[in-house]
């Protein structure tokens, strides 16, 4: 399966830029050069440009900016931004400031460093891109976990003990699946309190994607239960004494586990999307918290992809999320078909 996967040249692409994304959000407190929270009173400013050689066609070793001026035009009727080539600013690396920790990369006092622009109160948006990843990954992988687990227990038991408990549970899963998403999700998001912390808002957005998804698990998972327990290895562990959870657990679990893998990985592309929906609509993350559904619904007028079309970089960063995703599911559903000729 390692070999067949490996050869997926695709797949193996687009696990190492998933992990690279992954890695830089989790770790946002060290990559973004400034915390979620800071503000300056350069608004809306388009991205700031890195320069080796000044203007005088001098290079240097050491990457640097220029300096800001902000003037205002009355035709427009906006703030314009203009480079001033009299100030110079190096970038600095391992920046440690005040109660800021320590940062990947920072600039010298004095200056900027809004790589991909700044948003209308200022903050750097690159920095909240990846406070907001580290938002949408977690409520992605917290709602696979527990869509897997709650999947897989229920299919499993439904498929061993079979007759009167599996009739009971199918209709149950049945049930489920025929709920609409979009919904269900408004209907279940008005639940949560907005005086609620965090955490629990956290928890509950990820609990309400779960619900809707741990059925289509267990179905699946049912359907390689029925033909697990008729198996030799199975039947003896049975004749030979084991409790129900050591049979389900220990002789049947291992036998659906690679198909866990494959289900989990190409769930979680709906997952990233649909926390992306809800928080587009205003039904999901609340400020100050961030995610990239939310960074993206500042986006939807006009206005704003006229004069800060950097605003839309929060939709690109979810579209190569779900690509990553998609294509490293499809080289583990490849690798682990014995049958499969594409490898």
């Amino acid at each position: 399966m390692r070999r067949k996967f490996a050869r997926h040249r695709l797949g193996v692409v687009s696990l190492w830029v998933f992990g690279v994304i992954a890695t830089v959000c989790l770790l946002a407190d060290f990559f973004a050069p400034y915390p979620v929270a800071q503000r300056s009173s350069y608004i809306s400013m388009a991205p700031q440009r890195i320069y080796f050689v000044d203007a005088d066609g001098r290079f240097s070793l050491r990457p640097f900016v220029y300096g800001v001026d902000a003037t205002f035009d009355r035709e427009r009727a906006q703030r314009v931004f203009t480079e001033d080539r009299s100030d110079r600013y190096e970038l600095q690396f391992l920046v440690r400031r005040g109660d800021a920790g320590l940062r990947l990369v920072g600039v010298e006092d004095g200056g900027t460093l809004n790589l991909l622009g700044t948003d209308r109160l200022g903050r750097d948006f690159l920095s909240r891109l990846l406070y907001g990843g580290r938002i949408s990954l977690g409520i992605m992988l917290v709602a696979t976990l527990t869509a897997t687990v709650l999947g897989t227990v229920v299919g499993l038991v439904s498929g061993y003990r079979g007759g009167r408990f599996d009739l009971i549970t199918q209709r149950v899963v049945e049930v489920f699946q025929s709920l609409p998403d979009l919904p269900l999700w408004m209907s279940l998001s008005a639940v949560i309190s907005p005086k609620a912390s965090p955490t629990w808002v956290l928890i509950g957005i990820s609990l309400i994607f779960a619900l809707l998804r741990w059925a289509e698990i267990a179905r699946q998972i049912r359907g390689k239960a029925l033909a697990l327990r008729d198996v030799d290895y199975v039947t003896a562990a049975g004749a030979l004494g084991g409790s129900t959870p050591r049979i389900l657990f220990f002789h049947m679990l291992p036998g659906v586990t690679t198909h866990l893998i494959v289900v989990a990985t190409l769930m979680m592309p709906y997952f990233i999307l649909s926390e992306s929906i809800l928080s587009f609509l205003g039904l999901g993350v609340k400020p100050p918290m961030t995610s990239w559904g939310a960074l993206l619904s500042e986006a939807q007028n006009v206005g704003v992809l006229r004069f800060t079309p950097w605003l839309l970089f929060a939709g690109g960063f979810i579209t190569v999320t779900v690509l990553c995703l998609n294509f490293i599911g499809d080289a583990l559903r490849d690798a682990v078909d014995p049958h499969s000729s594409k490898l």
